[in-house]
């Protein structure tokens, strides 16, 4: 399975699910298709050139547990846009407890599946409103995640990602954003912080009194 294909199969997936419904299910199998054909995958991304890397990079950025490479945005019936990502894990010395490794939810929904390496993903007591969470996270359970294993995530569920594998990589389908911010929780303080997006966030920066013009 090359990336043209893999993108053609995501495509038709979402085109085929009713509304603006997210097909977990589906895409997970198709993932796990990927998965059995990861070597060839993975040597076709290794072996981009100069344009095709450049392309890739503009769109990817770094996070303080994982470097989020925008494999594609892709455009789907109605206006949806998916997008997929190959998420390359620091290794455990250079990782650095924030929003991966807390209790924390996303704004879209996605599904992925592991490449190489793992690790273990707690699970807690899912958000009752997109407003923001009134005391501590309730842990449900934890899961040891390995090579070939998926995560299907819905924008209310919480989660967190501990004992994270040395060259752990994973292969990630995003849907559409439900909400434009999301939660995570601090440990230290017992607090709730939230994440803007950067729409979100610039109609903040729009609304700072900065005084008038001379």
């Amino acid at each position: 399975m090359d990336e043209d294909r893999l993108y053609s199969s995501i495509k038709d997936i979402v085109a085929g699910s009713p509304g603006d419904g997210f097909p977990a299910p589906s895409l997970e199998k198709l993932l796990h298709e990927a998965f059995s054909r990861r070597v060839a995958l993975l040597q076709h991304i290794f072996a981009w050139g100069a344009d095709r890397y450049g392309e890739v990079e503009r769109r990817s950025h770094e996070t303080p547990t994982h470097f989020k490479w925008n494999l594609a945005d892709l455009l789907v019936a109605e206006g949806r846009r998916v997008r997929v990502w190959l998420h390359q894990y620091r290794p455990p010395e250079d990782l650095r407890v924030r929003y991966a490794q807390v209790p924390h939810n996303h704004r879209y929904p996605f599904v992925s599946v592991i490449l190489n390496g793992g690790y273990r993903n707690d699970s807690y007591r899912s958000l009752r409103s997109p407003e923001r969470p009134a005391g501590p996270p309730e842990l449900l359970n934890s899961r040891t995640l390995r090579a070939g294993d998926s995560l299907a995530m819905h924008p209310t569920e919480v989660h967190r990602l501990a004992e994270i594998q040395r060259e752990t990589l994973t292969l990630l389908v995003q849907g559409s954003p439900a909400t434009d911010h999301s939660f995570s929780y601090r440990e230290s303080t017992g607090d709730w912080l939230t994440h803007r997006d950067l729409r979100a966030q610039y109609r903040t920066l729009r609304h700072i009194d900065i005084g008038t013009a001379r």
